[in-house]
């Protein structure tokens, strides 16, 4: 998968990884610690989940390993990755695939400066267009839907308002019963 310069090479394990109706979206994406790194020191987003200091000690340690990134880290990851020069990328997701897919709007649309900025519009979109993509992408429907009705009730606690993503997403797809 393209993503602005990037070549994507996704990997997904597809599973609920049991988070309640007030922790929906999770998930995590492994990804290589020298493509973390190189990206951090030419680019210095922001860390969410993960302290700097202790990637560059597992990467003198093993030049070939691995760091598992939260959400939000890997939004400012593939942030970064975007903009540079042409690379291929290894992401291994450990969660349902919806979220990736969400994660992906959010990635092109609501990072700035190295932050992530979300507001109830911003979420409500990335909600939404997560889930086209994520049916283009071959996600199944049912996935998708069950994960919208999870997240209306976190949205609406978060933003003291409702979301129309997945009735927006139902009237664009046709679902047979």
């Amino acid at each position: 998968m393209k993503l602005g310069n990037a070549t994507i090479v996704l990997s997904c394990d597809n599973y609920d990884i049991g988070e309640d109706e007030e922790n929906v979206g999770g998930g995590n994406a492994e990804v290589s610690t020298r493509d973390y790194l190189r990206l951090y020191r030419r680019n210095r987003f922001n860390t969410y989940a993960i302290e700097i200091e202790e990637v560059e000690i597992a990467h003198k340690a093993d030049r070939n390993g691995t760091i598992i990134l939260s959400n939000d880290d890997l939004i400012v990851f593939l942030n970064a990755a975007m903009t540079e020069p042409k690379r291929k990328y290894n992401i291994h997701f450990s969660g349902l695939a919806y979220w990736f897919w969400h994660d992906i709007i959010h990635t092109m649309r609501d990072v700035s400066g190295g932050s992530i900025n979300v507001n109830a519009d911003s979420e409500n979109r990335a909600l939404y267009e997560g889930a086209k993509l994520a049916h283009a992408k071959g996600v199944a429907i049912e996935q998708i839907v069950r994960e919208l009705v999870k997240a209306e009730t976190a949205y609406r606690e978060r933003f003291n308002k409702s979301t129309d993503a997945l009735e927006r997403f139902l009237s664009d797809v046709e679902v047979s019963i």
